[in-house]
């Protein structure tokens, strides 16, 4: 009986004594137990787009196959934007057109009575009679002392090649370019009135 209570007070006083000898921390604070880490987050479901959103975006998108260029990094109604200097692809046949080939006319010009007229004024018109708004492509010149003419790197098309002298009269001649080939088309004024000169 006695060596029993012996035995359990030896216990307690082995167990006071390992409390006591416990080591202590550097920094002298107590030993704390490590807080549990937290659970990652769940991350943000992604935006919903909406059609009224879709249609905003669509409006800033090229539709019509020319270049457009647009800022990097900006987001409408959750459609990002195409970067800079992206562009929409190109159709067939859109940006290459074949250039139209060329000819050249020739002629005289000669009045009423058949005499070649020297210093009439010669140009090209449309086919239906308008005036043509681009100078260069009206090829106007003024005939020699033969009454002939000639212009060079014509564009094909319907044209009406229109000669005039104040006092001798006015004609006018159709033409249809459609090849390279040289055409020669004469014109003849009529209509002309003779000056008037004026009295000292």
């Amino acid at each position: 009986m006695i060596f029993r209570k012996l035995m359990s007070r030896c216990a307690a006083f082995a167990a006071a004594l390992s409390l006591i000898l416990a080591p202590i921390p550097a920094n002298g604070a107590a030993a704390v137990a490590p807080t549990p880490a937290k659970p990652a987050a769940k991350p943000a479901a992604a935006p919903t787009v909406t059609s009224t959103a879709k249609k905003s975006a669509a409006k800033h998108l090229p539709t019509n196959g020319h270049v457009r260029s647009f800022t990097t990094g900006k987001t409408i109604g959750g459609v990002k934007r195409p970067s800079l200097g992206t562009t929409a692809p190109p159709k067939k046949g859109s940006y290459h057109h074949k250039p139209r080939a060329t000819g050249s006319i020739a002629g005289v010009v000669q009045d009423g009575k058949g005499a070649y007229v020297n210093g009439a004024t010669v140009k090209l018109v449309k086919g239906n009679g308008k005036r043509i708004r681009n100078r260069r492509a009206r090829h106007a010149t003024v005939t020699s002392s033969g009454g002939a003419y000639s212009m060079r790197a014509v564009k094909t098309g319907r044209y009406r090649v229109v000669a005039s002298k104040a006092g001798t009269g006015k004609g006018r001649h159709f033409v249809a370019l459609k090849s390279p080939t040289p055409h020669h088309v004469d014109v003849k004024l009529t209509g002309g009135k003779p000056k008037k000169h004026k009295k000292k």
